[in-house]
């Protein structure tokens, strides 16, 4: 009986190392996708997880904070180079992070296409939207075309990618054209 109970035990430390060590994998992974991307060339990267989730108010928490080198505006992106959203608040442990989707958020980005240089401004809509705003009239935009973070404003680094267009919206009497933005990421994944 002692033995099997301690075989149990034994079993169970081995069930969490296991999770552990697929945990770790899991991190590896997106820290060997990221540097081979070359964002630790154009980042000083901190690997983070999202340990909560205010989809209403179109923000999340992360797992790290003032003891690990986060200050408030620094840039939330995903191993494919996609913008999330910027640290509106960071605590010694944990940081607040507002995405581009919240009502809240504005920053300039612009067209990735290299033969046009079409620029603009992404607002946040909520609901996981978001617009491409004050876009010329003139200028000539696609649904499909990618839009990414200008660097303008010092917001955000250039290239940032944020999403494409799904919709324009152009009537003759505005002096500036919309375009409706499907986000790259999806925060339910």
């Amino acid at each position: 009986k002692k033995e099997k109970e301690l075989l149990e035990s034994e079993n169970q430390n081995l069930i969490f190392q296991i999770s552990a060590l697929r945990e770790t994998k899991k991190e590896n992974e997106t820290l060997r996708q990221a540097l081979g991307l070359g964002l630790q060339e154009n980042f000083n990267l901190e690997i983070s997880q999202i340990i909560s989730k205010a989809v209403s108010a179109e923000f999340i928490l992360i797992d790290k904070g003032l003891l690990s080198g986060i200050s408030k505006d620094m840039p939330i992106i995903t191993e494919q180079n996609v913008l999330i959203g910027k640290i509106s608040r960071a605590y010694d442990n944990f940081s607040e992070v507002m995405l581009v989707s919240n009502p809240k958020s504005v920053f300039d980005a612009k067209i990735s296409s290299s033969e046009k240089d079409v620029a603009g401004i992404i607002k946040g809509q909520g609901s996981s939207c978001a617009l491409y705003d004050l876009i010329p009239r003139g200028a000539e935009i696609a649904i499909g075309e990618t839009i990414i973070s200008s660097g303008l404003g010092g917001f955000f680094p250039k290239g940032l990618l944020n999403g494409e267009i799904k919709g324009i919206k152009k009537r003759d009497v505005d002096p500036f054209q919309q375009a409706e933005v499907k986000l790259f990421f999806d925060i339910s994944n």
